[in-house]
């Protein structure tokens, strides 16, 4: 079933043009515009349905050679392998209703095993020219309709008490997070840190599971072990500090806390 709802200019998000093209097309000698493009605000997988209907259509279509579309998931990663092209040409195989009506569609499968959240198409053209430029852009919210659970972070390994002397002194917190979805699910890890006199700025400071031991002492990438380096300077306030640690998934839920106090002389 074709899930989508086709929204006029107005709401197209244009997007500038992208440097890693050798040519590119200025707007204000484009020789076709874009009237609409097909704009589903969700999609959920069902048994009978795991594809997405993307169309986009131009004023005229005489000077186009080619369009396409890539599609991005809720980690920003680009999940179709190669260039999705969307033809004018009428077959059931694309989806294209009419042909030569300067409305280029496709069809494209997306698989329960991604994870859900805001995902984002892109569109683009390459005119007889040879020109490309990028000339459109939407999002949609992606359910996989798997049973969505919450992460749970565990393991906790982080150092009770520090002594900062005459200079700065790094230490490292990790936890370990476990999401039944997979750690392809998990969005963020992060902590909130209160200092001894009880104000705190609220942000978030975020732990990784990238492999950059330099960076971020984290030892071994995507091994569900997120991990921070953190700085202490001799300027910091003395005394008991409060880190409040959580991650989220990428359906917006949330792990447990895990509360851990490190004293600073």
């Amino acid at each position: 079933m074709k899930k989508y709802f086709i929204l006029f200019l107005g709401l197209l998000i244009f997007a500038g043009c992208e440097s890693k093209f050798d040519n590119v097309v200025s707007d204000n000698v484009t020789p076709f515009q874009v009237r609409q493009l097909s704009n589903f605000t969700a999609f959920s997988i069902t048994p009978v349905d795991s594809n997405i209907f993307i169309s986009i259509s131009f004023s005229n279509s005489v000077d186009i050679l080619k369009v396409w579309a890539d599609v991005y998931s809720s980690q920003q990663k680009k999940i179709n392998n190669s260039q999705l092209v969307l033809s004018d040409d009428g077959s059931s195989a694309s989806g294209d209703v009419t042909a030569g009506d300067n409305t280029f569609s496709n069809r494209f499968t997306l698989s329960q095993n991604l994870p859900n959240g805001d995902y984002r198409i892109e569109y683009f053209v390459t005119d007889k020219n040879l020109l490309t430029r990028k000339v459109g852009s939407q999002q949609f919210l992606f359910d996989n309709s798997k049973s969505n659970i919450a992460p749970i972070i565990s393991n906790l390994i982080a150092p009770d008490s520090l002594t900062v002397r005459d200079s700065s002194i790094a230490f490292i917190m990790s936890v370990q997070v476990l999401d039944s979805n997979g750690l392809a699910d998990v969005e963020s890890v992060w902590f909130i840190s209160t200092r001894p006199d009880g104000t705190s700025s609220g942000h978030r400071f975020s732990l990784y599971d990238n492999g950059n031991l330099n960076d971020n002492g984290d030892r071994i990438a995507n091994d569900g072990i997120f991990s921070t380096k953190i700085w202490l300077a001799p300027a910091h306030q003395k005394g008991r500090y409060r880190f409040d640690f959580q991650s989220r998934d990428f359906g917006k839920k949330l792990s447990n806390i895990i509360q851990h106090f490190v004293v600073v002389k």
